[in-house]
């Protein structure tokens, strides 16, 4: 039958699951509450539109019993389990698992979906065929972000890539189950892995290597990545940086605001991440922000390191003030993916708490700071030469010592005027005022 979509507005789901025919899609309102139902009819996607999902009658958000199940949450989604209900209070976590996976669920989608505040995220209490859990956030449960129960097989294609389990009682993944996990290409809150982070725990074999990690940031200053407020002059050209510590890291896409009363960007270059081979598009260069994204391919496909350079950014100080420069963490602007288009979480994003501190915490507005000082200015050259010196080699080398003070003089007086009709003004040039003085065998030659 061929699918067709719907929207309701209900604060119940069960008698929208009742009413809803084989192929079906249901769309649920953005922003509103459901309470939890029994999916027992084949070939439904409930597309979570941004949309919650809380314990139903039987404690769970959903129990899960037909086959060619597919919970989507592409504009996101969220089942919570939080039996508090209240803003700003501690969470008090279900008692029981959020999503129950039964026998004769096979071929089970669960996709960019939220899973927080249950006993278990996920729990596989039945032997299926086929199961694909991708793209998700697991945090917060009491116990496990999966668990799979004892003497549970899992046959068929079996998907677990980019997600992200964090800050759960137990472990990320328990597996109890008979047949091998392949886990590898998550993230669990650690740049080290599961060995690190969540973790994974039972008397199965799990497979949770490749371990992927972002945390992108904003550097001041490119040659120390822990400076987070750097002091330029006004005039001044310098280099900046977006870093990100990486784990199996292919892919990055960011953007920054900046002021542009105070910083002026000269240029945005490709570093280290892209490398060799590399490519990186800035889908925004407009006054006051830039942003882009970046690609891996040699010398090796993945990047695994701190601090890593993905571009340097050259501003020229425009005024004093201080410019403070913040990392927008919307997905629409900052995302992260491995080889394959696998899904990687920013770690410091928004999901949980960062593993590194200073430039890594960028859920605020002050993700940096360039404090722009007043120019240091050039108050005079002096210049020494010996008088009646005739072919001595020293005379000559006054001679040119005077030459190159008149050239300094003449290059910086040049490029002197207002920063912003002149950006490459280092310095204050002063009036030349010379200043000759005898004091027999020297004659001195003075610029004030």
């Amino acid at each position: 039958m061929a699918s067709v979509s719907r929207v309701f507005a209900a604060s119940d789901l069960q008698p929208l699951v009742d009413a809803a025919n084989p192929g079906d899609t249901i769309t649920l309102q953005p922003g509103e509450t459901y309470t939890g139902a029994v999916i027992d009819k084949q070939n439904l996607t409930i597309d979570l539109n941004d949309a919650t999902i809380v314990p139903g009658p039987s404690g769970a958000a959903l129990t899960i019993t037909a086959a060619d199940t597919s919970l989507i949450c592409f504009a996101g989604g969220l089942i919570d389990g939080d039996l508090d209900g209240y803003p700003g209070d501690p969470a008090l976590p279900s008692p029981h698992p959020g999503i129950v996976v039964q026998v004769g669920a096979d071929n089970l989608i669960i996709d960019g979906c939220e899973v927080r505040h249950w006993l278990d995220g996920v729990s596989i209490a039945g032997s299926v065929t086929s199961f694909k859990l991708v793209n998700s956030y697991l945090h917060e449960n009491s116990d496990a972000g999966i668990h799979i129960d004892t003497n549970v097989m899992l046959n068929g294609v079996v998907t677990l890539r980019g997600n992200l389990f964090k800050e759960n009682g137990g472990s990320g993944i328990v597996h109890d189950g008979l047949s091998p996990l392949d886990a590898r290409f998550n993230s669990w809150g650690h740049m080290d892995g599961a060995a690190a982070g969540d973790g994974v725990s039972g008397s199965g074999v799990v497979d949770a290597g490749n371990a992927t990690f972002a945390e992108l940031f904003f550097a001041p200053d490119p040659t120390d990545a822990g400076i987070e407020e750097r002091v330029v002059e006004e005039a001044e050209i310098f280099d900046t940086a977006i870093m990100v510590d990486a784990a199996e890291l292919y892919a990055v896409q960011f953007a920054i605001t900046y002021d542009p009363a105070l910083l002026d960007l000269v240029a945005a270059t490709p570093a280290q991440f892209a490398a060799d081979g590399g490519l990186c598009f800035f889908t925004s260069l407009i006054p006051g922000e830039v942003g882009g994204y970046c690609y891996r391919f040699n010398p090796a496909p993945t990047v695994n390191a701190v601090a890593v350079p993905v571009v340097t950014l050259t501003f020229v100080a425009l005024a004093q003030g201080t410019a403070v420069v913040d990392v927008r963490t919307d997905p629409l602007h900052l995302s992260s993916g491995a080889p394959g288009g696998v899904m990687v979480y920013v770690n410091n994003g928004g999901f949980g708490p960062a593993q590194g501190s200073g430039l890594r915490l960028i859920t605020d507005e002050d993700d940096g700071r360039i404090v722009i000082d007043v120019p240091t200015a050039v108050t005079e050259i002096v210049v020494v030469v010996a008088e009646n010196a005739g072919n001595s080699p020293w005379y000559w080398l006054s001679l040119a010592m005077i030459m190159i003070g008149v050239s300094w003089w003449l290059i910086c007086r040049q490029f002197s005027g207002p920063a912003t009709e002149r950006k490459i003004r280092t310095h204050s040039c002063p009036p030349l005022r010379t200043v000759a003085t005898r004091s027999a065998p020297y004659r001195s030659y003075t610029w004030r």
